[in-house]
């Protein structure tokens, strides 16, 4: 499983228990900004809060 697609599980989950999703972005988080492209190409809308901390919607 990729990081995208772990994301997109999490989402799921998040969606189901009507939390919003964020995740991080950097060296030790297994996320990086290919991540963020990757997300916005299969239709989702991911939101910066700061600095590294992104937060995903779907649109």
């Amino acid at each position: 499983m990729t990081n995208t697609q772990r994301l997109i599980s999490e989402f799921s989950a998040c969606q189901k228990h009507g939390v919003n999703c964020r995740f991080a972005v950097g060296k030790y988080t297994g996320n990086g900004p290919s991540v963020v492209a990757a997300l916005r190409r299969r239709g989702y809308t991911v939101t910066k809060l700061r600095n590294a901390y992104y937060e995903l919607t779907k649109a």
